[in-house]
């Protein structure tokens, strides 16, 4: 290696050309094409016979390859024929203009060798230079680019930032050209891969070894769009469950009358279904309570009824377990009877027709209009913590002392109730400090001894539901964990009558929200799949059902169960694909004999389902889910483990679409609320694929792509616009 004074950087001084805009003694009113450098030229040839001086819309210069004869090649883009010099002669020539994000990238580099000590850069030889190219995996780096980018919510614009391009270039100089300037070049790139994932996604759908399980939820975006989310839920050939974001289709109004209808948002789940040609492989549906789900549930069936498949809406709509446990906590806290539940449901009902299946929050607002302090206890808490957080000096007096401050609510998610509740009653101490301090501001809300009695036993009973919501948002909860919890709360909820049958303020909140627990556990009935998970789970199978739920239910809840196995599964085809390890042996004469004799193993009329709820209930390692994934039992219950996958791989709640607008929300910041509703979709299902390994790698068609136009988009010199207007 030679230490010279040059730097290997590119420099910033002007290199010669044949025409220089600088040295002409005046400016014409029509601005003159600006040529490259003559090396460029050296190159080309003059047209010949019939062929153009000049080509394209802006009627440009064309460069004829002199080395290209037979056949002849001809651009009119000047970085295009120079990546072809380089690929096709290995000739390497620089161009004359730099690119102002170029120009800046060089500075901010030099800079920082500067302050790093390196004043003077080092000239690689040849030789060691091209250890560097060799070293540099274009495809690999453009496949990080698109991660990077989409993962992360980078704008699409960043391929203009001089300080990325400076970072490429402090760990390898050769980098340099990695990443197109031009300005819409990096949301090309994600189209076109958006495409090639989504078909990868197509063919997984359709090959996968269970139904597909739906999720659709409607959101409100920040820059006034609305959503359709529509998440799949299956289980892959290689028996992992997956994750994925189907569309982020734009439903065609806000707040239009009816923009958010089940019959709307089926306008958009049809097309999704046709698209990715897996309307026959779905299973069932896991939707919030509310009644456009029953509509959209509807829909679906008469859809798949023309198409010759039976698909009972009430058999195959999941209800949210997340929304459910809201609903009956939102009751505890905020209701005092079962009669103002009821007529919060009416007010629903006659306020847009649902069968009372929505969020009872808004009606029950409307009952809490004296304030919070009518709340009792908690509405104090609520208050002394907004009371902290208007003023910094409390703000930080109080966190100087306790370690935090106080939580705030949220009027639908009632886990911010509880976590409010549960870290002031851990810090009691310095909350009864604080109150005593701010006595004369505090006195209407002043917590009394009688007060924190009743928040600690609040929060007794919320801990439960605290739990179980805890136990089923994860990507891995799915139905069996639903109508088990729900038989959890149901003791629990015995149990709370009998401890509190004295106290009648906590005894009518209870009867509020068991009145809604109820609600739902009796409609768990309408879907034989509930009972299914229950019995599927090789640690309960028949045994809970008949120590835990009353003899009177048992025999409809079995025969349900029975029915869907007879009707869907029992003498379903399977195709044994695994191959065996063990070499075939032709069986001679005494073994023939010995298999007549042979009593292990299942008899051929012996029914899966009867041989598997007649055995004694075992513990299991792993998920449910995973033990009848596993060879033994697929061998052994072959049709059966087909209806548990199946089964089992439900989502018990409709938290995927929630998911991908937490994450839509980050990306569609105040900075680029003009993106288009076809790029924000587009992103959205990259991240969620890129992020499940659902469709690992770029292709390599699309890396392929990119680096050949990006050519042509350095072609002219670009300046940065507000990005992301795709229409």
């Amino acid at each position: 290696m030679t230490s010279i004074e040059s730097s290997s950087l590119p420099t910033e001084g002007p290199s010669e050309t044949t025409e220089n805009p600088d040295n002409l003694s005046s400016i014409p009113s029509k601005r003159k094409r600006v040529r490259t450098t003559e090396s460029t030229w050296e190159h080309t040839r003059k047209p010949e016979g019939s062929e153009p001086e000049r080509a394209g819309q802006k009627k440009d210069l064309v460069f004829y390859c002199k080395y290209c004869i037979n056949p002849s090649y001809s651009t009119y883009v000047s970085t295009t024929f120079r990546n072809h010099l380089l690929k096709a002669h290995s000739i390497e020539v620089e161009d004359s203009k730099e690119h102002p994000v170029k120009k800046a990238s060089t500075s901010l580099l030099k800079d920082a060798f500067a302050k790093a000590g390196h004043i003077n850069t080092v000239q690689l030889q040849l030789r060691e230079e091209q250890v560097l190219r060799n070293a540099f995996n274009r495809k690999a780096a453009i496949e990080a680019l698109v991660q990077l980018v989409t993962v992360r919510n980078l704008p699409y614009n960043c391929s203009q930032w001089p300080e990325l391009h400076a970072l490429l270039m402090a760990v390898n100089y050769t980098a340099a050209d990695l990443i197109n300037t031009s300005h819409g070049s990096l949301q090309k790139l994600v189209s076109n891969s958006f495409f090639i994932h989504k078909d990868i996604l197509r063919k997984k759908l359709q090959s996968s070894s269970s139904k597909l399980h739906l999720s659709a939820d409607v959101w409100s975006a920040p820059n006034h769009k609305a959503f359709l989310g529509i998440c799949v839920q299956f289980v892959e050939d290689t028996k992992e469950t997956r994750q994925a974001l189907l569309a982020l289709s734009q439903l065609p109004g806000l707040d239009g009358p009816g923009s958010h209808s089940g019959a709307e948002q089926w306008k958009l789940l049809q097309p999704v279904l046709e698209d990715y040609g897996i309307w026959h492989k779905i299973g069932y549906v896991t939707g919030d309570n509310h009644g456009v789900n029953d509509v959209l549930c509807r829909a679906l069936s008469e859809f798949m009824s023309t198409k010759g498949i039976t698909w009972q809406a009430k058999h195959h709509r999941i209800r949210c377990h997340g929304h459910i446990i809201n609903l009956i906590v939102q009751a505890f806290l905020f209701m005092d009877s079962k009669e103002a539940v009821q007529a919060a449901c009416k007010q629903i009902e006659e306020l847009d027709g649902a069968s009372y299946d929505m969020d009872m929050i808004e009606a029950w607002k409307k009952s809490k209009g004296l304030g919070w302090r009518q709340m009792g206890p908690l509405g104090k808490v609520h208050n002394i913590a907004v009371h902290i957080r208007g003023d910094d000096y409390r703000y930080n007096l109080f966190q100087k002392r306790a370690g935090r401050v106080l939580g705030l609510d949220n009027d639908t998610r009632w886990n911010s109730w509880f976590l409010l509740l549960d870290v002031t009653l851990k810090k009691e101490e310095h909350v009864k400090w604080y109150q005593d301090k701010y006595y004369d501001s505090l006195k209407d809300d002043y917590l009394t001894p009688d007060d924190w009695l009743t928040l600690r036993e609040t929060r007794n009973f919320l801990q439960p539901f605290w739990k179980i919501t805890q136990l089923t948002e994860g990507y891995r909860a799915t139905l069996d964990y639903s109508l088990f919890t729900m038989d959890v709360l149901h003791k629990h909820f015995n149990q709370a009558f009998d401890k509190y049958k004295g106290n009648q303020k906590l005894l009518g909140c209870l009867l509020a929200s068991w009145y809604v627990f109820d609600k739902y556990y009796q409609l768990s009935d309408e879907s034989p799949a509930y009972a299914a998970a229950i019995i599927l789970h090789p640690s309960r199978r028949k045994a809970h059902i008949q120590k835990n739920w009353p003899k009177a239910w048992h025999k409809k809840v079995f025969n349900g169960v029975k029915k869907l196995w007879e009707d869907d599964y029992k003498g379903l085809l399977t195709v044994d694909s695994t191959p065996s390890l063990t070499p075939i042996v032709q069986p001679d004469e005494y073994d023939l004999l010995a298999q007549e004799l042979d009593v292990v193993g299942t008899m051929p009329d012996a029914d899966e389902y009867e041989t598997y709820i007649s055995q004694t209930p075992i513990p299991i390692d792993c998920s449910p889910l995973t033990w009848w994934l596993r060879d033994e039992q697929q061998e052994r219950y072959p049709c059966l483990s087909k209806m548990a996958v199946d089964i089992l791989s439900i989502p018990a709640m409709s938290a995927d679409p929630e998911r991908v607008f937490s994450g839509a929300r980050r990306t569609i910041s105040w900075d680029r609320m003009q993106l288009g509703a076809s790029t924000i979709e587009k992103g959205e299902c990259l991240k969620s694929w890129i992020r499940s390994g659902i469709t690992s790698g770029l292709p390599a068609e699309v890396v392929e792509k990119y680096l050949e136009e990006s050519a042509v988009g350095k072609a002219g010199t670009t300046t940065p616009s507000q990005e992301g207007i795709d229409e």
